[in-house]
């Protein structure tokens, strides 16, 4: 809501920089002395620096990590940089070269070390787990990089990742606590089934819905009535969020991916049935129909639906 209205309208059009405060009003005073490129020209602007213009899905759009130029990311990842956007005359050993010139403290290592475990992860080098698992309890961790690096443990086959996250279950920030819940989904061991009881209660929704679908195919009834009435809640605001939006395609898929985990198989077969309606063209409703009819046992249903694919 800060640069932006709730429409989505940019608050800061005519003076950017004005978005920056009052937190980082030292720079902004001190704009030159900080970006070192003249008044009014290109890069005296803090956007220009924090927030360049990238390509990130199909769309060119603001780099909106807000991170400061990282040139040493470009030589080590390929990733674009904010300086060799502008200056695309020079090479980012160049830029790298004068980032380390103005800068007293190397301020692109933790970048780096960060967006190499993003890497690893991404790769299935699982030899860097233990340096993961660090990561996410670490006192300067950042949520969005730790939760990309939850999002990305879940093909890692070790045992011990589950205990990473049950520790991140207890994360202050209710980002993070969301990402580990999703990632303990049917991890049934007794401190998990605990922990995702307890965040069916947390006082923010997205804890609390990721909770009760990490335990979608727990058996309920096995539960004390109190955390049972608490799972039963949470699940119900799980429903009413993938119903809230009866044009999206994506929430009815969802829907019957979590009838199907219930054993509700007729009741799948209708959520895929909606969400194909609503989008022909996609590929997962008909795959998991075709399981579900698997299920069923109506082999003739079955096959029309593979054959589409």
């Amino acid at each position: 809501m800060h640069c932006h209205t709730s429409s989505g309208r940019y608050r800061h059009k005519d003076d950017p920089d004005q978005s920056c405060l009052p937190c980082h009003q030292d720079r902004v005073e001190e704009a030159v002395e900080h970006h070192h490129h003249p008044e009014g020209k290109a890069g005296s602007h803090c956007i220009d620096c924090h927030m360049p213009m990238t390509r990130f899905a199909a769309m060119n759009r603001t780099d909106h990590s807000m991170l400061p130029p990282t040139p040493a990311a470009t030589l080590k990842f390929e990733s674009p940089n904010a300086c060799n956007l502008c200056h695309d005359d020079h090479d980012a050993e160049w830029a790298d070269k004068w980032v380390r010139e103005w800068r007293d403290e190397d301020y692109q290592e933790p970048i780096l070390y960060r967006a190499g475990l993003i890497d690893s992860a991404r790769k299935g080098e699982w030899d860097r787990l233990p340096d993961m698992l660090d990561y996410l309890t670490s006192e300067d961790r950042d949520e969005v990089f730790s939760v990309s690096l939850i999002r990305l443990l879940e093909t890692c086959p070790k045992e011990e990742k589950f205990g990473g996250l049950l520790k991140a279950m207890e994360d202050p920030s209710p980002f993070v606590r969301s990402a580990a819940a999703a990632g303990l989904s049917g991890y049934f061991t007794p401190d998990a089934v605990m922990a995702l009881i307890e965040a069916s209660t947390d006082e923010f929704r997205l804890v609390r819905i990721q909770a009760a679908g990490a335990l979608v195919g727990f058996p309920v009834g096995d539960l004390p009535n109190r955390q049972r009435d608490a799972l039963i809640k949470a699940t119900k605001e799980l429903f009413d969020s993938l119903t809230s939006r009866p044009d999206d395609w994506s929430s009815y898929y969802n829907l019957g991916n979590i009838y199907l985990t219930q054993g509700r198989v007729k009741e799948s077969v209708e959520a895929f049935g909606d969400a194909h309606q609503l989008r022909p063209d996609a590929v997962l409703p008909l795959v998991n129909t075709s399981i579900a009819y698997a299920r069923l046992g109506e082999e003739e249903n079955r096959r029309p639906l593979s054959e589409k694919l």
